[in-house]
């Protein structure tokens, strides 16, 4: 399911290959545009070609709610359904997790893991995990997000560079 802001324009398209794989152009196809909730239909209309096997449309989405695009392809290719969930600004899942990440990082409910140490005694890289709960941290157990971290130092012993990446 793919998240939109309300009061956003979301494109959906597709992309439409033969049996070997290579994109196919020069088709019609159709979509429908429904509200989950009742199955109300929205809008149909032509999905435009924009080159290399890909077919796109586009909406305002300005209401709140789930809707389902259905894609009507031509006999001898495969219809395809998405699934839109449209959500207030401060309510985006993607929002709230990015918000724990944050939260996660402020030194609250994180374990250094698996430190390794150069001849100076300076940490050179870790594994950092974020928690959602001083048990979860306590246990391991249910991270909200997994780091690794590498520094490195100069002659004098003096950070020269600190990368974390998310890998989880």
């Amino acid at each position: 399911m793919t998240e939109v802001t309300v009061n956003t324009t979301y494109y959906f398209d597709i992309f439409v290959t033969d049996n070997e794989g290579e994109p196919v152009t020069g088709l019609n196809i159709d979509y429908s545009l429904y509200r989950s909730e009742n199955n109300l239909l929205i809008i149909t209309g032509p999905l435009i070609e924009k080159g290399n096997g890909v077919y796109q449309a586009s909406k305002l989405f300005d209401i709140l709610g789930q809707y389902r695009i259905i894609y009507n392809t031509p006999l001898g290719y495969e219809d395809a359904q998405e699934t839109i969930l449209v959500v207030d600004e401060g309510s985006s899942s993607q929002q709230t997790a990015l918000i724990r990440r944050i939260l996660g990082l402020t030194q609250e409910n994180y374990r250094i893991l698996e430190p390794i140490y150069d001849e100076a005694n300076n940490m050179t890289s870790c594994t950092l995990k974020t928690y959602p709960s001083s048990l979860d941290c306590e246990n391991d157990t249910n991270p909200i997000a997994v780091y690794n971290v590498v520094s490195t130092y100069t002659v004098d012993n003096n950070m020269s560079s600190y990368k974390v990446k998310k890998v989880v």
